[in-house]
C-alpha cells in the first residue's frame, strides 16, 4: 500500500498556521467563501442501523452499547423506508458495527439463521430496498475489502468510512482504541483507499476530542488530502467533535473546547483541495456556534432525519429543518437540500442507482442542491 503519511516538515508547516489565529481564520474564511458563497447544504435521511453488533471496543462508542434492536430486519428496515420517503427524506444511511461475525458467535448465528455469510451480504438486501423506496443509499459498514466495495458499489449513490485519527498511540491499553482491530490507522487507510480506487463517491472524517494530539489531528487530515490527491473521489470530510455518551466508559472525559473545534475546521479547509466539502454535524453543536463553524470553513450539515434519530449520538437530537433554515437566514447562509451524492460525482453512481436520480431527482442533477423551503411542506 502506498504510503500517505506526510513529512513531519509538512505537519509542523501546518502546526505553525496555528500560532497565528486571526490569520488562520481569515484564510479558511476567504476560501470558504470563495468556493461555497453563503450557501450551506444538508441532506434529509433516515439512519437505518444494519447492526449494532461490532468486533471493535471503542471507549467512547455508545451504538453498540444498546441492547435492543442489535439487528434491523428487513420488515422494520421497510418501515423506515416508507415513513422517510413519506415525509420527503432523499437518502437512505445504513450503518453497521464493523464485521461482527469476526469476534462475535451470536453474530455468526444471527447471519446463520439469516442465510448470509457476513454483514455485508446482510446489508446488501436493505441497500437494495433503500432504492426500491425511493431513496439514495449512502453505506458506512466498516473496513471494506475492495472486493467487497465492489460488490456494494452499484446499489449506491456514494459510500463512507470515518478515518478518525492517524493515532497509534489510542490503540495502547487503557486508551480509546484498545481492543479495536479495525481502528489500526493503516487498516482505515487501506479501506479508504479501496473505495477511491473504485471511483466511489466518498465521505470521510476525523473525531476530535478523543486523546489525539494536535499534530496528529493535522496528520489525518493531510493522509486525507494525500488520498484524494491520488484517487480523486472524496467529497466531503467531517470534523465531528467528541460527545460524551453516559453508557460509554469515556461518560465523562471533556469535550473539545470551542476553540479545539474552529482551529481544526480552518485547517481542514485550508489542508483538503478545494472541491472537498468540509462537513459540520449540526446535532453536535450548539445552535449559536453553527456560524461560527460555518464562518471558520464549514460549508455543509451532513444528514438531518425528521423520521430517525441519529443513533451514533442518540442524546443528541436533530434540529429541525425549518428551525434551522430561519437561524441560518438570520445569520446571513442560505441552507439549501443535497444528494448524499455531490453533482460533481453524479456520473459515478451506483448503476442501480444511477436511474432513480436521473428520474426522480432530475432537479438536483440540474441545479445541484434546492432551497430548502420547496421541501419543507412535505417535512411536515
Amino acid at each position: 500500500m502506498p504510503n500517505f503519511f506526510p513529512s513531519h516538515l509538512e505537519v509542523e508547516r501546518y502546526l505553525d498556521k496555528t500560532a497565528d489565529r486571526l490569520e488562520l481564520f481569515a484564510q479558511a474564511h476567504e476560501i470558504v467563501r470563495k468556493r461555497f458563497d453563503r450557501t450551506v447544504t444538508v441532506s434529509l435521511n433516515v439512519f437505518i442501523p444494519i447492526t449494532r453488533q461490532c468486533r471493535n471496543i471503542c471507549l467512547y462508542c455508545g451504538y453498540t452499547r444498546e441492547r435492543k434492536n442489535r439487528w434491523t430486519n428487513m420488515q422494520d428496515c421497510k418501515e423506515i423506508l416508507f415513513r422517510g420517503k413519506s415525509k420527503g427524506c432523499i437518502e437512505a444511511l445504513f450503518v453497521s458495527g464493523d464485521r461482527p461475525e469476526a469476534r462475535l458467535r451470536s453474530a455468526r448465528e444471527f447471519l446463520a439463521l439469516s442465510g448470509k455469510k457476513s454483514t455485508v451480504e446482510y446489508a446488501l438486501d436493505q441497500i437494495k430496498l433503500g432504492i426500491e423506496h425511493g431513496l439514495l443509499p449512502h453505506s458506512n459498514l466498516g473496513n471494506l475489502t475492495k472486493e467487497e466495495y465492489e460488490l456494494l458499489k452499484p446499489f449506491n449513490a456514494s459510500m463512507g468510512l470515518m478515518l478518525e485519527t492517524t493515532s497509534t498511540r489510542l490503540l495502547s491499553p487503557s486508551m480509546p482504541h484498545w481492543q479495536s482491530p479495525d481502528k489500526i490507522p493503516s487498516k482505515r487507510i487501506e479501506s479508504i483507499e479501496n473505495a477511491l480506487s473504485l471511483k466511489i463517491p466518498f465521505t470521510s472524517g476525523i473525531l476530535l476530542g478523543i486523546g489525539e494530539s494536535l499534530t496528529e489531528r493535522i496528520e489525518s487530515l493531510l493522509v486525507l488530502r494525500n488520498l484524494h490527491n491520488k484517487h480523486p473521489f472524496l467529497q466531503e470530510v467531517i470534523i465531528q467533535p467528541f460527545h460524551p455518551l453516559m453508557n460509554t466508559p469515556m461518560r465523562n472525559s471533556p469535550m473539545p473546547d470551542l476553540q479545539e473545534i474552529l482551529e481544526t475546521i480552518a485547517l481542514a479547509r485550508i489542508i483538503l483541495p478545494r472541491n472537498v466539502s468540509i462537513q459540520i454535524p449540526p446535532n453536535l453543536l450548539p445552535a449559536e456556534r453553527i456560524k461560527l463553524a460555518l464562518d471558520w470553513g464549514g460549508n455543509d450539515l451532513g444528514g438531518i432525519s425528521p423520521v430517525t434519530i441519529d443513533h451514533v449520538n442518540p442524546e443528541s437530537p436533530w434540529p429541525q429543518l425549518q428551525t434551522l433554515g430561519k437561524k441560518l437566514a438570520e445569520d446571513g447562509f442560505d441552507l439549501k437540500i443535497r444528494l448524499p451524492i455531490y453533482r460533481d460525482f453524479l456520473k459515478y453512481a451506483g448503476e442501480e442507482v444511477l436511474p432513480l436520480i436521473n428520474t426522480e431527482f432530475e432537479e438536483f442533477v440540474i441545479e445541484g442542491a434546492i432551497p430548502w423551503k420547496q421541501v419543507l411542506s412535505i417535512t411536515n
